[in-house]
């Protein structure tokens, strides 16, 4: 009985311990790989609230992501796969649902979407196709999930989700296209809240949700939010938004040769 206690009592200190390391680890060192984790909407986090760890190496001078940046779900899957030149983001890239299905992929010119991006549904078939021009949409055609074709050349009503900034639940919005651009009126709606938003050649003009208006900061976009483009390693690093944030990250990767680092860093 004895031994029984021990044993049980050493498995407690254990995953006592476990936890506590947990709520201190926001990332850890391998060689030059650096592993942070993310929380559902793309903010770095504690190990035990992550939904997703990025794998990337960081410039020691300008703390800037660099080469080849990948996430993963929890399971080891991945989720998405870019690269950083210069602090920005640079040619190809890539995200997949959770199935493994490739949800969308394209090119980033100097941190901007550039050029043909394709979306698609989580059954592997085609949503849109999206051309970029100084990261502003030109949609070129858009597809049911069935595979029906709704419009093509950039000219029809469009009737899908979307997933708004720093949330975890879609949208459904609608509104008409017209050469590749939003045009007139826009509905937005989900969750509890809606909004109507009018918008000329794509630009948005004014917004309307339970009477108040503004002018600024429209909930419509024809991609919306992608939490794995928006990971703000700076924000991480300067403006600490916790206690156990509030160290001097800058001295830790302050490095030559990170194996001088230890492999979890703590606060």
């Amino acid at each position: 009985m004895k031994n029984i206690f021990i044993i049980l009592l050493i498995i407690y200190a254990t995953s006592s311990f476990a936890q506590q390391n947990d709520k201190l680890t926001y990332f850890r060192i391998n060689n030059d790989t650096i592993t942070f984790y993310l929380n559902n909407v793309g903010d770095i986090t504690i190990k035990s609230k992550a939904e997703y760890f990025r794998k990337s190496q960081i410039d020691p001078q300008s703390f800037v992501y660099k080469g080849n940046v990948e996430d993963y779900y929890l399971n080891n899957q991945k989720v998405f796969e870019c690269f950083f030149k210069d602090g920005n983001l640079t040619g190809k890239t890539k995200s997949f649902y959770q199935n493994g299905q490739l949800k969308y992929q394209g090119f980033y010119k100097n941190s901007y979407r550039d050029s043909l991006w394709n979306f698609y549904y989580k059954n592997g078939k085609i949503e849109k196709n999206v051309i970029y021009k100084t990261d502003e949409p030109y949609i070129v055609d858009y597809y049911k999930e069935d595979g029906k074709c709704a419009f093509s050349n950039g000219n029809g009503k469009y009737s899908g989700t979307i997933l708004a900034f720093k949330q975890t639940t879609d949208y459904q919005i609608s509104g008409n296209v017209k050469n590749g651009r939003m045009e007139g009126k826009w509905n937005w709606r989900g969750h509890g809240s809606s909004a109507v938003e009018s918008f000329e050649n794509g630009k948005f003009l004014t917004g309307s949700s339970y009477g108040l208006i503004y002018t600024k900061d429209p909930k419509v976009t024809l991609t919306g939010f992608n939490l794995h483009d928006n990971v703000d390693l700076f924000k991480f690093i300067i403006i600490p938004d916790t206690k156990e944030k509030s160290f001097l990250f800058s001295q830790m990767l302050k490095y030559k040769d990170s194996n001088k680092l230890s492999k979890n860093v703590y606060t």
